[in-house]
């Protein structure tokens, strides 16, 4: 396994998770992560997949090769406040959801992300009529996105997918 001496609380170290391979850190339902510093990730820094009530925070993530936060399939409350995501393959932040009947409300406040391929992506897919529709709600406030290849900002909903994005206080460099 890995281990990750944590330093005192309150003293401006971040305990440094470096040179992952795949996904660096994996949460399920109920959890929080705050206070790291994830580098080299060869996947996602952070992945959630069918997890429940989630909570990134107060975390700086450098040179993930694909995603810096990939949320798949989340439901219930997602909060990300103040992470710092630098270097990302592919998408700094990218939540999905396309199961029928998968609900989510993301609160993103403070999110510094750069050179990217694309910023932040949301996207949301659909069943059909009798199985339900996904959606979900995104909140982003306040986001200072710069140099990406592509998108600094992509949104997508496919079939009977809803959603609702408000992207308010954003700086695109």
């Amino acid at each position: 396994g890995i281990v990750v001496t944590l330093p005192g609380s309150g003293d401006g170290d971040f305990p440094v998770l470096d040179a992952s391979a795949n996904d660096a850190i994996v949460m399920t339902s109920n959890t929080v992560l705050s206070g790291f510093e994830i580098n080299n990730a060869s996947g996602s820094a952070v992945f959630a997949d069918g997890a429940e009530n989630v909570e990134i925070r107060d975390s700086f993530i450098n040179n993930a090769g694909e995603r810096g936060i990939f949320l798949s399939e989340v439901s219930g409350s997602v909060i990300l406040f103040d992470n710092e995501i630098s270097g990302a393959g592919d998408q700094g932040i990218f939540i999905e959801n396309a199961e029928a009947g998968n609900n989510v409300e993301v609160t993103a406040r403070r999110q510094t992300i750069d050179d990217a391929r694309i910023g932040i992506a949301v996207a949301v897919g659909g069943g059909s009529v009798t199985d339900g529709n996904s959606a979900q709600i995104v909140d982003i406030e306040d986001a200072t996105i710069s140099n990406s290849d592509e998108q600094g900002l992509f949104l997508s909903s496919i079939e009977l997918g809803n959603q609702q994005v408000t992207f308010d206080g954003a700086t695109f460099i």
